[in-house]
């Protein structure tokens, strides 16, 4: 089994919701009263999918080859309440059966390493995104029904893609300037406001928030078809929250949004080129 790091371009400050994620393939093969298999091929965008213990996952690459994930065991803990501050750090884990090998995600949250590469396995792209254990120690932030979303329906949940595709099927630009090409959790709020952050120390944050100087331009990332504000102060919210949706060829709908704005430079409800 070959496993290999790789991320062919960095997704800098927008937000991908998995709510604005849309599947469209085969219908899962299900085993009556046990495990689900399901089937993917690969396509230009992102498959994300959430699997329970005992699940599996049949992907077929471009070139025809199928790759089998098993999702056998999933665990989060809390690991460090920094002392002094209101925060901590938690991790979670998976253990996969990979075309008959087993392997071992390990990931850490309000860490650095909050902002992974990806896994490449046998030609697979693999996000680990999140487990359901991870709930049940930590609380969901916002946990009203536009939210209940970002926590999984399932044990874990994960994105795949054929790893000689790139992450998006446009090029992606940058959503704001950002001159060192990365991003420090330090500028994560307090440093612990990562997607999934464990915001204040209490709750998950199903967004990413990064702290800017007022007036910040920001850019379109991608080609947009639809865009406007779901939330605005002139509507009587404490907050303008802009939505951009892009439908990609295949019928993928991706939704990105952003907050804390303070005006538009484009008219709501008309298409934005990146």
């Amino acid at each position: 089994m070959v496993v290999s790091w790789n991320l062919p371009g960095r997704l800098l400050a927008w937000r991908i919701l998995p709510i604005g994620v849309f599947l469209i393939g085969t219908w899962p093969c299900v085993a009556e009263g046990g495990p689900i298999v399901y089937e993917f091929a690969a396509k230009d965008t992102l498959t994300p999918v959430e699997l329970n213990h005992g699940d599996a996952v049949r992907f077929t690459l471009r070139n025809g080859e199928v790759r089998t994930l098993v999702l056998e065991a999933t665990q989060a803990e809390i690991l460090e309440r920094p002392p002094g501050l209101p925060g901590i750090v938690y991790g979670f884990t998976c253990r996969l059966q990979v075309d008959g090998h087993p392997l071992t995600i390990q990931r850490y949250v309000c860490t650095q390493e909050s902002f992974y590469e990806p896994l490449v396995v046998n030609g697979l792209r693999v996000w680990f995104d999140m487990v359901l254990d991870t709930f049940r120690k930590i609380p969901m932030r916002y946990p009203h029904q536009g939210n209940l979303r970002q926590r999984p329906h399932k044990d874990a949940r994960f994105a795949l893609q054929d790893a000689t595709l790139p992450i998006c099927p446009q090029e992606m630009r940058p959503w704001y300037p950002n001159e060192q090409g990365w991003i420090s959790i330090a500028d994560c709020y307090n440093g612990e406001d990562c997607w999934m952050g464990p915001y204040l120390g209490q709750a998950c944050h199903g967004g990413l928030d990064i702290n800017h100087q007022r007036g910040t331009p920001l850019w379109a990332p991608i080609d947009f078809d639809d865009q406007w504000y779901f939330n605005s102060l002139k509507a009587g919210h404490n907050n303008n929250r802009w939505r951009g949706i892009r439908i990609w060829p295949g019928g993928d709908v991706w939704a990105l949004q952003t907050h804390h704005l303070i005006e538009l430079h484009v008219p709501e409800r008309t298409p934005l080129k990146a």
